[in-house]
C-alpha cells in the first residue's frame, strides 16, 4: 500500500502522464521512488526495472539452496532403500535360490519325458509354459575381414545384401573444426547465438532424480 511521499509521487506521475508531460523534469527528491523496483511504480511509468547482478546472485543462491534440499531428499530416500535392502535381501537371496532349484527340477523332469510333449509340444500350468520349443540356430562366423573378402569373391552380386557398409559424418568431431574448415566442407553453423546458462557444477543429483522419475 502506498502512503505519504510515495502516494504523492504516484499522483504527480499520473497527473503529468495524463497531461502528456511525462518527459518533463521530475524533482530530484522523487528520483529514488520513481526508479524504484516497486512493481506498481514500474507499471505507472511504463518502464521495467533493470535486473542487477546482486538480484541474479540472490536467485542463484535460492536455486542452489533448493538443489541442496532436493539432494537431501534423494539422500534420505536412498538411505531408506539401503535399510530396506538390508532387511529383505537375505530373504530374497534365499527365495531366489529356492526358485532356481525348482526350475532345475522342472527342466530335468521335462527332459526325461519328451514323449509327453509330442503333440502339443508345450503345455501351460499355473501360468508356467512347459515343454519343448524351437530354438533358432546360432551362426558361428569367422572374423569379419576374411568373411567379407570371401563374400566379395564368391557372391559379388550379393555384396550389397550380405555386407553392411555404413559411412556417416561424425557431427561432434566436425564441431571441433574451425569455421574456415567447415566452410570448405560446405557446412553452415546455424542458431549459434548466446543462450541462458544455468549449469550446476554437480550433476549427480540431477541424474539420480531423472532416474527416479523415469522409474515411476
Amino acid at each position: 500500500m502506498l502512503t505519504g511521499e510515495r502516494l504523492q509521487t504516484c499522483a504527480e506521475i499520473c497527473h503529468r502522464m495524463a497531461e502528456g508531460r511525462r518527459h518533463e523534469t521530475i524533482p530530484h527528491s522523487f528520483h529514488s521512488l520513481l526508479y524504484s523496483t516497486d512493481p506498481l511504480l514500474a507499471d505507472l511509468t511504463g518502464e521495467t526495472a533493470m535486473t542487477t547482478m546482486a538480484e541474479i546472485e540472490q536467485k542463484a543462491q535460492g536455486y542452489a539452496a533448493a538443489r541442496i534440499e532436493l539432494g537431501e531428499a534423494v539422500g534420505a530416500l536412498h538411505e531408506d532403500i539401503e535399510n530396506l535392502k538390508a532387511r529383505y535381501m537375505g530373504m530374497i537371496r534365499k527365495q531366489a535360490e529356492t526358485v532356481r532349484e525348482h526350475e532345475a527340477d522342472l527342466k530335468a523332469a521335462i527332459k526325461a519325458a519328451p514323449d509327453l510333449f509330442t503333440k502339443p509340444k508345450s503345455r501351460t500350468f499355473a501360468g508356467i509354459k512347459v515343454g519343448f520349443g524351437k530354438q533358432p540356430g546360432r551362426l558361428e562366423c569367422p572374423d569379419d575381414e576374411p568373411l567379407v573378402a570371401a563374400i566379395r569373391k564368391l557372391y559379388p552380386d550379393a555384396v550389397n545384401t550380405l555386407i553392411k557398409v555404413t559411412e556417416k559424418p561424425v557431427k561432434p568431431a566436425l564441431s571441433n573444426l574451425s569455421g574456415k574448415d567447415l566452410k570448405r566442407l560446405g557446412i553452415s553453423v546455424v542458431d549459434a547465438t548466446d543462450t541462458v546458462i544455468v549449469k550446476p557444477q554437480d550433476s549427480d543429483v540431477d541424474k539420480l532424480v531423472a532416474a527416479l522419475i523415469e522409474e515411476e
